[in-house]
């Protein structure tokens, strides 16, 4: 081989290799592309799951807070109506024997008018 021959074969050889490298880094682009598309898919669909059971979570937990929160008011109601409720009963018992004792004092009453009535009407 002649030193022409050779530089020939170096320039076809360097021509070669640059020819590959770029059709090499053609590729890699691809790959990464597609790479990097697969890959904001999959975490966008992370992403959702994760919020979707982030919300779920919250939901439930919202739900909780405010069953324990009716629970507690109404214990509380309870318990203040059970502290008010003897002191109101032991009041109408009282008022109650009240009115039993007007109730007999105005039939006592009426049945003296009665009497009173028809001892007029006869004489």
């Amino acid at each position: 081989m002649t030193p022409d021959d050779i530089r020939q074969f170096q320039e076809l050889l360097v021509a070669s290799e640059q020819r590959l490298d770029k059709k090499l880094e053609a590729r890699i682009v691809e790959s990464e592309q597609r790479l990097e598309k697969k890959l904001e898919t999959r975490i966008a669909e992370s992403e959702q799951r994760l919020e979707q059971r982030l919300q779920e979570r919250i939901l439930t937990r919202t739900e909780e807070m405010i069953r324990w929160s009716v629970e507690e008011m109404e214990t509380r109601i309870l318990r203040a109506f059970h502290g008010w409720a003897p002191r109101i009963e032991q009041r109408q018992s009282s008022h109650r024997e009240v009115l039993r004792t007007h109730d007999l004092e105005i039939e006592a009453i009426k049945n003296r008018l009665d009497k009173l009535e028809q001892d007029w009407n006869a004489a």
